[in-house]
């Protein structure tokens, strides 16, 4: 249990000292390679144009879908989407997506995204529903900025408390 622990806290690391930029270095990666034990690479896909190197990944216990763009941006980016077809018109995905930015598990504040828009150094932060998904993205240069909106984001993505 505890290597398992470290591997997944050491998976979530986002490092300082990496190259950026220009600067960074490939990713020595191919398709059906495994990342961290439990990610597997599904496809590599360049885009030229934009100097971008998709990733797709799909995660072998839930399945989860995950796209990596690897790119010069000095961003740290990250988002949860989620597929919400609305079964009628009265705006419940909308609705489902204000009240979860409205505390959580481990952040039962009133609203900790409208506290994180003070606290935070990011460069973009925002949640948003489309005609059939919702959708909570944000981005920060800065690593430890990138550590806490994460925790935050996910934990407000997957377990909001939704109170009455």
């Amino acid at each position: 249990m505890v290597v398992n622990e470290e591997r997944r806290r050491q998976a979530h690391q986002v490092r300082e000292n990496i190259a950026r930029g220009r600067n960074r270095e490939p990713y020595d990666l191919k398709v059906g390679d495994v990342i961290h034990g439990v990610w597997t690479v599904d496809s590599i896909d360049k885009v030229e144009f934009f100097d971008i190197t998709a990733y797709q990944c799909t995660h072998a216990a839930t399945g989860a879908r995950h796209v990596h763009l690897d790119c010069q941006d000095m961003d740290n980016v990250f988002a949860v989407l989620f597929r919400t077809p609305p079964d009628d018109d009265t705006g419940k995905p909308h609705i489902l997506e204000h009240l979860a930015t409205c505390g959580s598990s481990n952040y039962p504040v009133r609203d900790p995204f409208m506290s994180m828009l003070k606290r935070s150094l990011n460069t973009y932060m925002n949640a948003w529903t489309g005609s059939d998904f919702t959708m909570y993205p944000f981005s920060t240069q800065n690593a430890q900025d990138y550590r806490n909106l994460l925790s935050v984001y996910c934990d407000m993505a997957f377990f909001p408390t939704l109170h009455y």
